[in-house]
């Protein structure tokens, strides 16, 4: 899997935990966009372990990042 991909993946999540906790209200017109993988780093454990700092746009146009922590199990579809 691609991490550009995966951070992708880790925004939609995110913005879904946002938007359960109602932390930010415009979240559910304007939820966070992502941006870009901003670096990462892969380890090999059973399976791949990235561990991943990603840039988002939140809905008032400012840019943020978050630290995501991902296991790819390239034998199994759940991460």
């Amino acid at each position: 899997m691609e991490v550009q991909e995966l951070g992708r993946y880790c925004v939609e999540q995110q913005s879904e935990k946002v938007n359960v906790a109602s932390i930010a209200k415009t979240a559910v017109l304007n939820p966070l966009m992502f941006s870009r993988v901003f670096s990462a780093q892969q380890q090999v454990v059973a399976g791949l372990k990235y561990y991943m700092r990603i840039e988002v746009t939140q809905p008032d146009d400012m840019n943020t990042m978050f630290d995501s922590v991902e296991v790819v199990q390239p034998w199994s579809i759940k991460k």
